[in-house]
């Protein structure tokens, strides 16, 4: 019950960001704002939320596969960064999956990165990015015995395209992938941590939607008197 009341709620929120990514590309195109008319987030915070598809595949422990532990679910995301320019961004990025289980209870994956984001085009309305990030996942089994599998993050990449609704505020949709070295494993039942012979390579795939809002981050002025037509500053004669 637990399981179907969190998955519905990950879709509704999905859905949700979804709405709110089309109304923003429609507000866009209506405007049709030039580039540069937003002012480049620099120097501030910056807060990310978000929720998607997850799928996995690889090994988790010698003896199982991840597909035999768990299916596809739901995801989590969020993270902190802190814009240093307009094009780069560093920070850290949490994710919480739900998964379909094949055992008795459930099986979920908790994972932290730190990386780097590279924006291509950070004051259009429409701005294509990229993330590259390592850090930690573990994977935690509840059945008879509840077990944790731990794994080193080696490499994360998401690719996202912000929408932006004005200079503090962007919706995107994200799509991302990881590969992980599961090294070691701890048993409740025995109360005993086993490191594998060899690392076992297993990965996630994620799909979803996410908003970002800058923290602090100043709003340009308009100037809709002082710019002509096509935007540009008017021409001073000088007699």
């Amino acid at each position: 019950m637990a399981r179907t009341i969190t998955t519905r709620s990950s879709v509704l929120v999905c859905v949700a960001l979804f709405a709110m990514a089309a109304t923003a590309a429609t507000a866009q195109a209506q405007e049709q704002l030039r580039p540069g008319s937003l002012q480049a987030p620099s120097r501030v915070a910056e807060l990310t939320f978000g929720t998607g598809y997850v799928q996995d595949a690889g090994q988790l422990m010698p003896t199982q596969r991840l597909l035999d532990a768990a299916g596809s679910g739901f995801g989590f995301v969020g993270s902190i960064d802190y814009r240093l320019r307009p094009r780069w961004s560093l920070g850290v990025h949490g994710e919480w999956d739900e998964l379909t289980a094949r055992g008795d209870q459930g099986a979920r994956t908790l994972s932290s990165t730190a990386g780097v984001t590279f924006h291509a085009r950070p004051r259009t309305n429409g701005d294509p990015w990229v993330r590259l990030g390592t850090g930690y996942r573990m994977f935690s089994e509840a059945n008879r015995d509840t077990i944790l599998v731990h794994a080193f993050e080696v490499a994360r990449l998401t690719l996202g395209y912000d929408f932006r609704t004005d200079s503090q505020v962007a919706f995107s949709p994200v799509v991302g992938a990881d590969v992980d070295l599961f090294d070691w494993q701890y048993a409740y039942a025995d109360h005993a941590l086993n490191s594998f012979a060899r690392p076992q390579v297993g990965a996630f795939f994620f799909a979803g939607m996410q908003a970002r809002i800058d923290l602090g981050a100043p709003t340009p002025p308009r100037h809709a008197a002082a710019t002509g037509s096509d935007g540009a500053a008017p021409s001073v004669e000088v007699r």
